[in-house]
């Protein structure tokens, strides 16, 4: 328990406060003990890499999220792609940790936040409540898709950590559904002229984002986008940011970032 304990100090001490690192210690002692569910959350001030205080559910996947997000900066690549974007679109928003980065990183844009897993909805709300009353984000509950239909969604459980989801448009009953938007109505119903910087990470959507009418694409300035199993491959992404005028800047683990030289079309 003693090395455990210095090695979580060593790990999360700079990035929050000390009062937020013992609760964090005990939330994750309880979890492992099997004494809290998916419903727990901790609250946690952010001293670094932006400020901000936030919930999470230590039994969850948002650990591993806040480990990505906060410790190893998986999206600092982008700052460089990317410098001064207006209009940030964060397909994926999650608890909106990703969100908030880039909101701190970037002061002067809007950010639209989409997410559709109403569990995760509520939280983001609540995380990102202060920009929300500053004007400077938005939260959309739906799921981008290649249509506007009713979603199904499915909890994929890993270890007891729930809150990975799958949406599927087949007709079978589920418990919880959604509906889906796709790229293009989105951004005709928020009236964006461009998407300065788009990330995607929507859990093997980003097959239906790719999917079809991809005309969208040429108001894109920057993608980071995240993978899962063979989607780079199945949507032929290398190709279509060639056609589209976008080279990959990046080609990272977990995120690949995809920009252009030439400034989005405005219609």
């Amino acid at each position: 328990m003693a090395s455990w304990t210095l090695e979580f100090t060593h790990k999360y001490w700079p990035y929050m406060s000390v009062p937020s690192l013992l609760r964090l210690r005990g939330a994750l002692l309880a979890e492992r003990r099997g004494r809290i569910n998916f419903q727990s959350l901790c609250d946690l001030a952010l001293v670094k890499p932006f400020r901000a205080n936030v919930a999470i559910r230590p039994a969850s996947n948002d650990i591993y999220t806040l480990q990505e997000v906060v410790i190893e900066e998986i999206y600092g690549g982008v700052l460089e792609a990317c410098p001064r974007p207006q209009t940030i679109v964060d397909l994926g928003a999650n608890i909106g940790l990703a969100t908030l980065f880039f909101a701190a990183r970037y002061p002067q844009a809007h950010l639209l936040a989409v997410e559709p897993y109403p569990p995760n909805v509520e939280l983001l709300r609540r995380n990102l409540s202060a920009l929300c009353a500053a004007g400077r984000c938005t939260i959309v509950d739906r799921a981008i898709w290649s249509s506007n239909e009713k979603l199904g969604v499915a909890d994929l459980a890993s270890a007891g950590h729930v809150n990975q989801v799958k949406l599927t448009a087949d007709r079978r009953p589920c418990a919880t559904t959604v509906r889906g938007i796709t790229i293009a109505e989105l951004i005709r119903a928020h009236h964006l002229e461009t998407i300065d910087l788009l990330k995607v990470d929507i859990e093997g959507g980003e097959t239906e984002l790719l999917r079809g009418e991809l005309s969208w694409l040429s108001r894109v300035g920057c993608i980071a986008i995240e993978f899962h199993d063979d989607s780079r491959a199945a949507t032929g992404f290398d190709a279509i940011m060639s056609r589209y005028g976008f080279r990959i800047v990046s080609d990272g683990a977990h995120t690949v970032i995809a920009s252009r030289d030439e400034v989005p079309c405005v219609y």
